[in-house]
């Protein structure tokens, strides 16, 4: 897999995004869960990470933006260990190669993968098209189809964990552009941040069983699934991970590290 040329065309710019996501309030959930899910946890006692596909920007004020290649393995690699300690604390075992993706950078996916991610690129359209509310997100039956049956086995896992996270910082110059513009309009705009986007899906069926977004920024702001201040992509996954399902062979609660 070539870290440095792949581009992710279902990532949104996120620093704009980001900056749009303080300008109001709502009640709806970025949470997606299937119905079955009680049901389906019984038989999940392992779950595989795949690598995180990363991308990470720096906005620049010419316009002539940047990917940043080494900062995107890094944080390939913190999410990969933050999210098998996560979702081992939900009482799961978890498989995941943690330092393959700083060792090497230009890894070639399997067919098989390659069909799983692009799979799941589409049925991310389908859980995200529109708002939710709590109701609403527990009804979503979204499948990825039988292509994850050859990943998981290759995997030995039970269930497959899909992560996404997109995130930038800006320039000097970036920043003294947004704050006179944001002057100007009463406005205030992230100087740096990230979108995480993890799913659980089923190793057998292809089920989208979970799935939940989470935006860290340094900006302030009370939005479920958001925080402010810590910008890492650890706050991230402790943002998404706080609503991910406990395990059926663990019946106490269990919070998410810190």
């Amino acid at each position: 897999m070539n870290h440095t040329t792949r581009r992710y065309s279902y990532l949104l710019p996120v620093w704009g995004m980001l900056a749009l996501i303080v300008g109001g309030c709502t009640t709806y959930t970025p949470v997606r869960q299937h119905p079955d899910i009680a049901q389906v946890r019984d038989r999940i006692v392992t779950i595989a990470i795949l690598e995180p596909e990363v991308e990470y920007i720096r906005v620049v004020f010419t316009g002539d933006n940047a990917r940043q290649p080494e900062r995107e393995r890094a944080i390939a690699n913190e999410l990969t260990i933050r999210l098998r300690s996560g979702v081992e604390s939900k009482g799961y075992t978890v498989r995941a190669e943690t330092n393959e993706w700083l060792d090497k950078p230009n890894v070639v996916e399997s067919s098989d993968l390659q069909a799983v991610r692009a799979a799941y690129r589409q049925a991310a359209t389908q859980l995200y098209e529109r708002a939710a509310t709590d109701d609403e997100a527990r009804q979503y039956r979204v499948s990825i189809g039988p292509g994850a049956n050859p990943v998981a086995g290759e995997k030995h896992a039970d269930a497959l964990l899909m992560v996404r996270y997109a995130g930038f910082e800006k320039s000097g110059g970036e920043q003294t552009k947004d704050a006179i513009v944001g002057g100007l309009l009463g406005v205030r705009y992230a100087s740096r941040g990230g979108s995480l986007e993890v799913a659980l899906i089923d190793g057998t069926t292809g089920d989208v069983l979970w799935a939940n977004r989470g935006f860290v920024s340094d900006l302030g702001g009370g939005r479920r699934g958001y925080r402010k201040s810590n910008t890492t992509p650890t706050a991230a996954v402790n943002a998404v991970l706080a609503e991910f399902p406990i395990s059926a062979r663990q019946p106490a609660a269990s919070a998410t590290p810190r």
